[in-house]
């Protein structure tokens, strides 16, 4: 069995009749440490709390003191959290090219029948269909004869090529089914 090598122009987005995407295994995640909750009543609770110390050291020292950095770090937290989602969406529309409007495929088998509405020969002009339809076996008319050929090989696999793949295990012993 052998194939002359050419090609099919499908005017088709490629994504549209590509191979599904291989499975991936879901990775966890790794969990950022969330700030804990706090509820408004011990935050009140803790103002309060400051507000005193402050009073009491601004008439010790005279000094004013900043309040606690906890918010601060739960905002710059926030800060970083925000610019990492910038920096990968702009990772994402680079990434994103425009998908060209046609394919050329290679192997005519790969051709499905829902996309056969879209397939022409216009790409190889050394070889043509005899007729229109690229159901089943397609006959080629060769329009430059003259010119070497590009022969593809085909068949069967042997089995040396099996047994290159990994050894058989062997078969189950012999039993009597008693049921």
């Amino acid at each position: 069995m052998s194939m002359p090598a050419y090609l099919i122009k499908s005017n088709a987005r490629p994504s549209l009749f590509a191979y599904p995407p291989d499975i991936q295994e879901t990775k966890e995640k790794e969990v950022k440490a969330v700030p804990t909750a706090q509820l408004s009543i011990t935050r009140k609770t803790q103002q309060r709390q400051e507000k005193k110390k402050v009073n009491a050291e601004k008439k010790d020292s005279m000094q004013i003191d900043t309040p606690t950095t906890e918010r601060k770090d739960v905002d710059d937290k926030m800060d970083e959290e925000k610019k990492d989602d910038e920096e990968k969406k702009e990772e994402e529309k680079e990434e994103e090219k425009p998908e060209p409007e046609f394919e050329l495929l290679s192997n005519p088998a790969r051709v499905t029948r829902s996309q056969l509405k879209h397939i022409t020969f216009d790409v190889d002009s050394r070889y043509i269909p005899v007729t229109e339809s690229v159901h089943g076996i397609v006959l080629l008319k060769d329009t430059k004869p003259g010119e070497a050929e590009d022969i593809i090989k085909g068949g069967v696999p042997t089995l040396g090529s099996q047994e290159e793949e990994g050894d058989e295990p062997e078969p189950p012993e012999a039993f009597e089914f008693v049921g």
